[in-house]
């Protein structure tokens, strides 16, 4: 539901291209499961600033990923949904990984800490302290006994990965510490720096054993082979290099990349290697010949990261260009991109008729499609005129609309064909819906108007007059007969949906309406208003029934249940509460994970609740007590 007195001031953001500035990639993904009753089901969400890394786990299940939205990430490999957000660092999140049997996930940041997470649940265990300055870089040791942490206090710091206890601290190395690996038996650790070396040291005692030359830029990645014998390491003098892991010699250098080389990696069989630039490619290469086998294109900005799969089969990149792709690692074919919204927040919901699938609006000039029980996107409609205030599918759900700058645009939703515009109001459209029979729709907007128009052929039937300021929500009674419309004049109006004639004015003109619904029998209104709470107001007389108070300062959205039994409510309050219309009692509540929701909408078989909010997401919650 739009909210007129928020005003968002889109930048620009340069990209820099220096040897001190590394931003990474910003990604907002598809819909997701999670495990966790009181949390969300699925979730429309993504990391909402940079991407900094990301692994799999050792089952290739799984993915890790770290942002600068000072969370870390857990998806599902397969679909690309979000299992958990892991919140608790104090600045941008640089790096995760699992451990060997991937239990744990170790997250690094620049609050200077370490910190474990439970792989399965998302649960901080652990924060560990020890660096005086931001922490870049994560690695396990084989065996997993061992975590190594490297940052830019020019230390690297070797931990016990099961109590946190401090082990050592490896000095040496003049600068920045970004990258490391262990030997396969856990016996050698090797570092690399912005000081242009790689420094090999003995992970029993934490002595230095030999310092490393031949790079002139920092060394971003680093990777024992498969059998010990080869050290392999990326930098920012756009090579790929070679070294024998005993002696330290030069063996080999692979060249090709137009930019900094960030991240390499050995395929699991040892027969490949695969690396990533910020020339935005990445390449697979055959170390026999040097030969570069495949190059790997698609995104359009830096790579700053790469992770096979654990079997081989595949490879994760992540990118500036704000997606995370998956590749088959034989033949460098693109499978995947996980993305979604690119928008600072999402402003409306819609279930599909069936239930099969959602449509969200952000601020970004985009509505996305998912499939609402597996979490997958589906497709996105990114060529509109503005960003979206509200989506609404027609009653047999062939047709999208989209509510948009000063028009209503309609979708083939089966073809993803763009059909037409309804074009008529002179200010922003805030809210679109369609009458019950589908032949109608209505639309209102800032130009203190609401407008019905012909669904088929989009012509404008007539225009509602009579709020003296923005209206933002509108809906349909069940039978199609009435339409209710409410906004910042305090006021919802009734009015003929066949003829426009105005029959009622409801409220008290106390709050702002910020959204209307019917019940499903008709005769009840609820509306959300701006003094916290839900009023239920009865259609026929025109009377207050019932004030649903949640003592949060604005409400912006209200949605019945398909049996009107349940209504949910939410708004600035951060909090979704489920109420049970006859005893007014709250019966189940979900939390927003601290952002506003703007709007709700249930599935049609009442299981299950959509909510879009202002953390760049949209969620689904199941919920305990089902509507039936």
């Amino acid at each position: 539901m739009f909210q007129p007195e928020r005003i968002l001031n889109m930048t620009k953001k340069s990209r820099i291209r220096s040897n001190v500035l590394r931003l990474a990639l910003f990604l907002a993904a598809p819909l997701v499961l999670a495990n966790a009753p009181a949390l969300p089901d699925i979730t429309l969400a993504g990391h909402t600033y940079y991407i900094t890394s990301v692994a799999y786990s050792p089952g290739g299940k799984r993915l890790a990923s770290s942002g600068w939205d000072h969370t870390a990430r857990i998806w599902d490999a397969q679909t690309g949904g979000l299992l958990h957000t892991l919140l608790g660092h104090n600045g941008h999140v640089y790096f995760v990984a699992y451990s060997p049997d991937g239990k744990r996930i170790a997250s690094v940041g620049a609050d200077t800490t370490v910190r474990f997470w439970d792989a399965e649940t998302g649960a901080l265990l652990q924060t560990l302290n020890g660096h005086t300055d931001k922490v870049r870089y994560a690695v396990y040791s084989h065996d997993g006994k061992t975590l190594m942490s490297a940052g830019n206090d020019a230390t690297a710091r070797l931990w016990n990965a099961q109590t946190g206890a401090p082990i050592h601290t490896l000095k040496g190395h003049r600068s920045y510490v970004v990258s490391g690996a262990f030997t396969r038996d856990g016996k050698r650790i090797a570092t690399g720096s912005s000081d242009q070396t790689i420094r090999l040291w003995n992970a029993e005692t934490g002595k230095p054993l030999q310092t490393i030359q031949g790079h002139t830029g920092e060394v971003r990645a680093l990777q024992y082979s498969p059998d010990g014998k080869t050290l392999v390491s990326g930098a920012e003098d756009d090579t790929i290099r070679f070294w024998d892991a005993e002696t330290g010699k030069h063996l080999n250098t692979f060249t090709g990349h137009a930019h900094y080389v960030t991240s390499v990696a050995y395929s699991p069989d040892g027969k490949r290697i695969a690396s990533a630039s910020d020339d935005a490619t990445l390449r697979l290469w055959d170390l026999k010949t040097g030969r570069s086998l495949h190059i790997l294109t698609g995104h359009t900005s830096y790579v700053v990261w790469l992770a096979y799969s654990p079997d081989g089969k595949r490879i994760a990149s992540a990118c500036w260009d704000r997606t995370i792709r998956i590749w088959d690692a034989s033949t460098g074919a693109h499978l995947q991109t996980l993305l979604g919204h690119q928008a600072k927040e999402l402003r409306a919901v819609a279930f599909s008729p069936d239930g099969k699938t959602i449509a969200t609006g952000g601020s970004g000039p985009a509505v996305c499609v998912w499939n609402a029980k597996t979490g997958a996107y589906l497709w996105k409609l990114d060529n509109l005129p503005s960003a979206p205030r509200a989506v609404a599918y027609s009653p047999d759900g062939k047709t999208l609309a989209v509510a948009s700058s000063l028009g209503v645009w309609l979708w083939n939703a089966q073809t993803k064909s763009y059909l037409r515009p309804l074009m008529g109001h002179q200010r922003e459209v805030t809210d679109v819906v369609f009458s019950p029979d589908g032949k109608r729709i209505a639309s209102v907007g800032m130009d203190d108007t609401a407008r019905l128009w012909d669904a088929k052929t989009g012509g404008l039937l007539n225009t509602l007059r009579g709020h003296v300021s923005f209206v933002y929500a509108a809906a349909y009674s069940p039978d199609g007969k009435t339409l209710a419309t409410g906004g910042l004049d305090r006021t919802v109006r009734i009015w003929d949906a066949q003829t426009g004639q105005h029959l009622n004015t409801l409220g008290d003109k106390k709050a702002v309406v910020y959204d209307v619904a019917f019940s499903t029998d008709g005769k009840t209104l609820a509306w959300a208003g701006s003094k916290g709470a839900v009023q239920l107001w009865d259609v026929q007389t025109g009377s207050p029934l019932k004030t649903l108070s949640a003592g949060a300062e604005k409400m912006y959205a209200a949605a019945f249940s398909p049996d009107s039994k349940l209504l949910a409510s939410a708004g600035e309050e951060k909090l979704i509460r489920v109420w049970d219309i006859e005893t007014g009692k709250v019966v189940e509540t979900f939390s927003a994970e601290g952002a506003p929701i703007r709007s709700l909408a249930f599935s049609p078989d009442g299981k299950s609740l959509a909510a879009a909010d202002e953390d760049y997401s949209g969620r689904i919650y199941l919920l305990a007590k089902p509507s039936k």
